[in-house]
């Protein structure tokens, strides 16, 4: 089985790949390189492409790559599947602590 890598690439505004080096604005630290600066960050497979839409931060494509390989993990281990199936979204915070008062409220 060929490996499957997931990483968070950075793009210009016409979404090309951003190698070029930055600044912590995103600007490029060369004026003169044609760099337009990074303006997304996309979540490349190289099983699948590029996965699901751009985001405008990379604290926000982290969570996302990291979610597509445990995809494949889980799909590794599923025998029959042609491709990994989607997860559910995580539950938030305050529904879990509404489901889980009255959860208490129904055992008093």
């Amino acid at each position: 089985m060929a490996r499957i890598t997931v990483s968070v690439q950075p793009r210009h505004a016409d979404n090309t790949a951003c190698d070029h080096p930055v600044k912590p604005s995103g600007k490029p630290r060369d004026p003169d390189s044609g760099c337009t600066g990074r303006a997304v960050y996309a979540v490349v497979c190289t099983t699948c492409g590029t996965v699901g839409e751009p985001h405008h931060l990379r604290v926000l494509a982290d969570p996302a790559a990291a979610n597509h390989r445990e995809e494949h993990r889980l799909h590794a281990n599923t025998p029959g599947q042609d491709k990994p199936t989607a997860q559910p979204e995580k539950e938030a915070a305050p529904q879990k602590q509404a489901r889980a008062r009255t959860n208490l409220d129904a055992t008093k």
